[in-house]
């Protein structure tokens, strides 16, 4: 079936990478001189990526095609075209963010993500949404230090922020935070928001649930770019690992999203002298109907 489309796709030779919205394949380690303090950082840059709106539209067209193309044969070719709803967010500094832990743990707010989509969808050729993946791309290093990903003491975090039930549905999003901010703290975040219903994600405790995305590599100052893909538990099946990549599963977190939320990503860098340097942050989460 792939090769009948390829004769007819005009961009099956381009690379994924240079698409908009895609993930891209981890990219061959680059070195990075000494990282001085961020002077200006790049907006939150959006991404092509199409809505549900696009998404049924298209559908649309091709099955009104002469003959018509039946609905299962145009899910086909959306489904290999990659074109579904997708939302993506990314930091690229103009130079290298940091942060550094003189003892106490240290945060970096790097990535305010997408807000999750409502799943109730209606309209011509519509179809109520799922999360299929949440994906982070990293472009990290520490401060330098020889070893692997074990214990390392640079990581990145993700978060879950969610409005309360009895505030308005319609109630405006927290207001945006300049990304790449190093004084910040999730108490702190969450401190400025409660009072208009805002706040983590908390378990049976109170405590704020945080997800483990990705450790640095302790290693040389080289930097290493890690893209880490999260499903739905029960399709999680991640493949056994020869040895430790140092990234983290995510159990729990795509099925504990829901309309409405905003992921977080963070930088941590724990006890003296450790470091976290950071080129590139993404986050997509990808949808299917």
């Amino acid at each position: 079936m792939s090769s009948f489309f390829q004769r007819f796709n005009p961009f099956a030779s381009i690379s994924p990478a240079i698409i908009p919205g895609a993930l891209s394949e981890p990219a061959q380690e680059s070195r990075s001189g000494d990282a001085t303090e961020p002077t200006a950082i790049i907006p939150n840059t959006p991404c092509y990526s199409p809505s549900p709106t696009d998404v049924g539209h298209v559908r649309g067209m091709l099955k009104s095609t002469k003959p018509a193309l039946p609905t299962e044969l145009a899910d086909i070719i959306l489904d290999y075209a990659d074109y579904c709803v997708k939302d993506v967010v990314t930091f690229v500094p103009s130079s290298t963010f940091y942060i550094s832990s003189r003892g106490p743990g240290k945060y970096g707010l790097l990535v305010k993500g997408p807000v999750i989509r409502k799943f109730e969808q209606d309209g011509p050729e519509l179809r109520d949404l799922r999360i299929e993946s949440v994906g982070f791309e990293i472009a990290s290093h520490d401060q330098g230090w020889g070893g692997t990903y074990r214990c390392a003491f640079s990581w990145f975090e993700a978060m879950i922020f969610r409005r309360r039930g009895d505030f308005k549905a319609e109630q405006e999003l927290p207001s945006d935070l300049n990304m790449g901010d190093n004084n910040i703290t999730p108490a702190d975040y969450s401190d400025a928001h409660r009072s208009s219903g805002w706040d983590f994600l908390r378990d049976e405790d109170g405590k704020e649930l945080k997800w483990h995305v990705q450790n640095n590599r302790v290693s040389e100052r080289t930097t290493h770019t890690h893209r880490i893909l999260w499903v739905p538990d029960d399709e999680h099946r991640r493949e056994e690992q020869t040895e430790d990549d140092g990234s983290g599963s995510g159990e729990g977190f795509v099925r504990a999203l829901q309309p409405g939320d905003v992921i977080f990503l963070w930088a941590r860098a724990m006890y003296p002298n450790w470091a976290n340097y950071v080129e590139k942050a993404m986050i997509e989460v990808i949808y299917s109907d």
